[in-house]
């Protein structure tokens, strides 16, 4: 669910009203590639937590040992909030952000250890992919 929220400027824009708290997430991150034509493996590595368009408001969230990327953002549309939150050990990046209007605003968290990066944010001012619809 989200709502319709105008900010300072005047521009209306669309706001998840969801918000995921107090969750530890760990050895996470396989999807099952059984569905797709001939596939050479049965999983595939993805990210703990992967958000598109509209980014619940993460607080308290902790996320160890991922097989991938601790928290995927893909082209997220509205403000996304990380607060007091714990990214680390993860084999890809502690968090991977693409957005297409930027307001991805992070506070109090420690991402570290992470075989990737710690952030990795992409500013992306293109129409999605298609592979990107398709997940």
């Amino acid at each position: 669910p989200y709502k319709k929220v105008q900010n300072f400027y005047g521009v209306f824009y669309n706001q998840s009203q969801s918000v995921l708290e107090y969750v530890d997430v760990h050895y996470a991150g396989l999807i099952n590639n059984t569905n797709r034509y001939k596939p050479k493996y049965a999983y595939m590595p993805s990210s703990a937590i992967t958000v598109f368009q509209y980014a619940p408001k993460l607080h308290n969230i902790t996320v160890e040992h991922s097989i991938g990327n601790g928290l995927n953002y893909s082209n997220i549309e509205a403000p996304a909030l990380i607060t007091n939150s714990v990214f680390r050990y993860n084999r890809g990046h502690g968090i991977a952000a693409k957005t297409r209007f930027g307001n991805v605003s992070i506070h109090n968290t420690l991402s570290h250890d992470n075989l990737g990066d710690g952030l990795k944010y992409d500013f992306n001012n293109s129409a999605w992919s298609l592979h990107e619809q398709e997940e």
